[in-house]
């Protein structure tokens, strides 16, 4: 049954040929070699070559053993084991000429300057693994950040500063409880005073608005304002006062 493929299934198509090529054998030899009939053996490494089938992972195994190579070097990409993982990164580093650099016995991958777009993705990925390793997120939180690379929104930046906001989130809360404890025991056990503290800041309040010396234009639409804001403090105050 014909099976139209993706361009990384293309790609293997690619990888076959330059490894026939390497080899030296033409299409029906490398067909002979990896178990076909003569009569089709050309047409047969033809159609996976150009795409227009794609290898089952038996035939896939026939082929590579005639080439020399590994079956995973002419597969898809695939990370379900170590192999697959190395062949998955030596495609990638082959196909975008990624340099490896050797610091002791550890190898670093350096993606070219120009790749400005994964740079900045891996940048943004290198930000969330400190922040794990910080215990300032969980592994959730770095998994959900991994599938969220190319949405444009920070999320490490943002789960950081969630650790500075939150606590402070608290505090704000915490205090007006306390504050509110605060002022709801002044007025049972300090009724006047309270009151008195109230009107003093009322009373005050102008003077300090006219020693500021800053006065808006008024317009019938300030004035209405006013004295619907007026009306709607002093509904609610006797609300209140109940």
């Amino acid at each position: 049954m014909k099976n139209y493929i993706n361009r990384e299934e293309n790609e293997i198509g690619k990888t076959i040929k330059r490894c026939r090529e390497y080899n030296g054998y033409s299409l029906k030899e490398l067909g002979v070699l990896s178990g076909f009939g003569a009569e089709n053996a050309h047409s047969r490494i033809y159609q996976y070559e150009s795409g227009r089938y794609v290898a089952s992972p038996e035939i896939t195994e026939r082929i590579a053993d005639a080439l020399g190579v590994s079956k995973y070097a002419i597969s898809p990409l695939n990370i379900s084991d170590e192999k697959g993982v190395l062949f998955t990164l030596l495609k990638i580093i082959r196909k975008y000429n990624i340099n490896i650099r050797k610091t002791g016995r550890i190898c670093i991958l350096e993606f070219p300057e120009d790749m400005s777009y994964l740079n900045g993705c891996m940048n943004y990925y290198y930000k969330a693994q400190e922040l794990k390793k910080c215990g300032k997120i969980s592994d959730e939180d770095l998994d959900f950040i991994a599938q969220s690379v190319n949405t444009g929104i920070d999320m490490p930046a943002m789960l950081n500063e969630f650790g500075v906001l939150f606590p402070f989130g608290i505090g704000v809360i915490v205090g007006v409880l306390v504050i509110a404890k605060i002022i709801e025991y002044i007025f049972e056990k300090f009724p006047l005073y309270a009151y008195w503290a109230i009107i003093g800041l009322i009373v005050a309040s102008p003077i300090a608005i006219i020693a500021m010396g800053t006065f808006p234009v008024l317009t019938v639409i300030n004035v209405g304002t006013g004295i619907v804001a007026l009306a709607l403090g002093i509904f609610v105050a006797m609300k209140l006062g109940e």
